[in-house]
């Protein structure tokens, strides 16, 4: 009497790690960044107004969003979220830190929950 829910645990073990039934997910997710504009220009102390579409076809693990200095590849973070959606859409007001004058990238980077990463960048200028 004791083997049956030992076999029964074994089953649906064995079930849930089949990968032959699970979908593989192989696609990652759109990122769109809607604002600001590429090549936008900003003093030091500027607030940013960004704009950011992410979607997924079967659900977003997350996301980061860097402001990256060219010249050296620094990246400052903006904002970071774990998600579990397939749709998210953020706007925020980024005030731009005390940084050395140039060109700068916006970096979004976001995932999936089979680890698929998409980035979409574009660039602007301080000075």
């Amino acid at each position: 009497m004791k083997t049956y829910p030992i076999l029964l645990l074994a089953f649906f073990s064995i079930l849930s790690c089949n990968k032959e039934s699970a979908v593989i997910d192989k696609l990652g997710p759109e990122v769109q960044i809607l604002a600001p504009q590429n090549q936008a220009i900003y003093n030091i102390g500027d607030s940013i107004h960004l704009q950011i579409q992410i979607t997924e076809n079967l659900g977003l693990h997350g996301y980061f969003i860097w402001l990256v200095e060219k010249s050296t590849g620094y990246p400052h973070l903006i904002d970071k979220k774990h998600l579990h959606n397939t749709f998210h859409e953020l706007e925020l007001q980024y005030q731009l830190p005390d940084v050395p004058t140039g060109a700068y990238e916006i970096l979004v980077e976001a995932s999936d929950h089979d680890n698929n990463i998409s980035k979409a960048t574009i660039t602007i200028n301080i000075q």
